[in-house]
């Protein structure tokens, strides 16, 4: 069986392509900020929401307090100043196999479009079933449509 050592591969994928681990929201207090606090627009494939961070700072101090224990867990040191992406697909989207797939082409259309977004932002989206059916390029399409309503750029 062949066998690719972890450095060779590292070495083989360079940084700027894979989806980094600080890229993404990663806990369910950050999705409830958003929620709660953020702005969002819709169209037939996904609804996008959008928060700046600094806008919450005062009013979620239980958030604030989790973030630090997120960014002690994984350290960036303050260098990255893009902004994170959230990913739901509910079960009404289609079974598992579907779910993942829409899942991923959505974090795959933000890994392409998180450098043109604005720093500091927490970005979700949120499937609709159209979007299981979707081609990646009708998804990219609604993101320059939403994102340019909601002045991402």
């Amino acid at each position: 069986m062949f066998k690719i050592e972890k450095s060779t591969f590292e070495k083989q994928v360079p940084g700027d392509v894979i989806f980094p681990r600080n890229a993404s929201l990663s806990s369910s207090l950050q999705y409830q900020a958003v929620r709660d606090y953020g702005i969002s627009t819709w169209g037939p494939l996904f609804r996008l929401s959008c928060l700046k961070k600094e806008s919450v700072a005062l009013s979620l101090p239980k958030l604030l307090e989790k973030q630090d224990t997120i960014a002690s867990k994984y350290p960036n040191n303050g260098t990255d100043p893009f902004s994170k992406g959230g990913f739901i697909v509910s079960r009404r989207v289609g079974n598992a196999v579907v779910r993942n797939r829409v899942k991923r082409r959505l974090r795959e259309l933000y890994r392409l479009e998180r450098f043109h977004v604005l720093p500091d932002l927490w970005l979700v989206f949120i499937a609709t079933p159209q979007a299981a059916s979707a081609s990646f390029a009708q998804l990219r399409e609604e993101w320059y449509r939403l994102a340019t309503k909601l002045s991402l750029f």
